[in-house]
């Protein structure tokens, strides 16, 4: 009931959603964003969220006069995670489901655009911060010689407001990478065990820090050579082939993004990279250079 109300209500939402400026360079930039506050358990999901995807595209004429690129549904349900459903103009105003669940900022966060190459399908985790993807090859399906596929997890880690002293802010990030961590390699467990994903392999954990951390690089090497040795056999045993530790550390006044690569090519010894990245304007691409 209370989602039919915000239907009934997009008209007056929409007289009063007018903006000065709706394009820039023929792309729409505006959002509209919907709370939902309700108790309830959303049962169909899918269905419900087709729906809606109809029901937002019966009104695509009037979305794009007014340059809106996403409408975002917020399901405020308690204490509990909140839920998010996106609809992109550019999907003809349907939901996006590789961003589900996901506040569409920190999709930018996620590098969800590194996934382009394979058709991707969203695995519901325990954890909503902890964002699982199966993956295969693009345009291919199991039985072609050229089929591969694997899962993805992304996660991004910050942390409260409230933290403001720098070596309790760095003690709370070290303690959410590895719960995350932990929390990525139990839903592989779980993933991995269903039939419909046995021949998946070579799978990625990527976490983004979001906060500036005040942390020598030497000191995050020997960090994630810490949590390999912690987590390294159960890894292996899951056949993740990399994790990707990405985000900002100060040193003084200057704040350099950095990222670290680990593999376990031979499951007895990880091997720990750094990069410090750099920004191609003329390509809009990141360019990572080694130190």
């Amino acid at each position: 009931d209370t989602l039919k109300s915000a239907c009934d209500q997009i008209e007056p939402i929409l007289e009063y959603f007018n903006p000065p400026r709706t394009h820039v360079q023929q792309e729409p930039i505006n959002i509209l964003k919907i709370c939902i506050l309700n108790d309830s358990e959303m049962h169909q999901e899918q269905a419900i969220i087709c729906n809606i995807g109809q029901f937002f595209h019966n009104y695509s004429s009037e979305l794009r006069s007014r340059g809106i690129r996403r409408i975002t549904l917020l399901f405020a349900r308690g204490t509990r995670f909140p839920e998010y459903y996106t609809f992109r103009e550019k999907l003809n105003y349907q939901e996006d489901p590789v961003i589900r669940h996901i506040e569409p900022p920190l999709a930018y966060h996620m590098e969800i655009d590194r996934l382009s190459n394979f058709d991707i399908t969203y695995v519901p985790t325990v954890n909503r911060q902890l964002h699982l993807y199966y993956g295969t090859a693009k345009g291919t399906k199991r039985g072609d010689p050229d089929f591969t596929s694997s899962f993805f997890v992304r996660a991004i880690i910050r942390s409260p407001d409230s933290i403001v002293m720098r070596p309790v802010l760095n003690d709370v990030l070290v303690s959410q990478a590895e719960r995350l961590l932990v929390d990525a390699i139990k839903s592989l467990e779980v993933a991995v065990r269903d039939r419909r994903y046995s021949s998946a392999q070579n799978h990625h954990i990527f976490l983004r820090v979001i906060n500036e951390v005040n942390y020598e690089p030497e000191s995050v090497d020997h960090l994630l050579r810490t949590l390999g040795e912690t987590y390294g056999r159960r890894l292996w045993k899951l056949r993740v082939g990399k994790l990707e530790l990405a985000g900002k550390v100060k040193q003084g006044s200057s704040v350099s993004p950095l990222r670290f690569i680990v593999t376990n090519p031979t499951g007895y010894d990880f091997e720990v990279e750094g990069y410090l990245e750099a920004r191609d304007a003329k390509k809009k691409r990141k360019i990572l250079s080694s130190f």
